[in-house]
């Protein structure tokens, strides 16, 4: 890993915490005391991010640095449910296989609209994620 793949990493994470938070760059900017144009070459990973400004974005959307430093496949935990899951997954290795089918199963689930298109969950994207990350825990 070179330097530029540091920060372009942190510009793929600071756009989806941005995102996450419902902020535009333009607003974002704004409560860092910074130009629309540096939040978009900072999440194009154009600028590096320092020390400072670090403490200033982490302050603004409310994230220790480590956020930044997460990779596409670093589960993140969001709440203690999802934490205690985990735990019990490492504790208890068979009830990773029930869960596994639960979510096999809850997959599943998808039904056809009226139109004949694919009607998903509202978590599909979510439930792929969980799978693939309970096989791998």
């Amino acid at each position: 890993m070179n330097p530029h793949d540091i920060d372009v990493l942190i510009g793929i994470n600071l756009k989806r915490i941005r995102t996450e938070k419902g902020l535009s760059q333009e607003k974002l900017g704004k409560l860092i005391n910074n130009a629309k144009t540096k939040i978009s070459a900072l999440e194009n990973g154009k600028e590096g991010l320092g020390k400072e400004l670090m403490a200033k974005l982490c302050t603004a959307l409310q994230v220790k640095p480590a956020e930044f430093y997460l990779e596409s496949d670093t589960p993140i935990i969001n709440n203690s449910d999802e934490l205690k899951i985990i735990k019990t997954l490492r504790e208890q290795p068979e009830s990773k296989e029930v869960l596994i089918k639960i979510s096999e199963a809850y997959e599943l689930g998808d039904k056809k609209n009226s139109t004949g298109e694919t009607k998903h969950g509202s978590n599909t994207a979510v439930k792929g994620e969980t799978k693939k990350r309970l096989k791998s825990a």
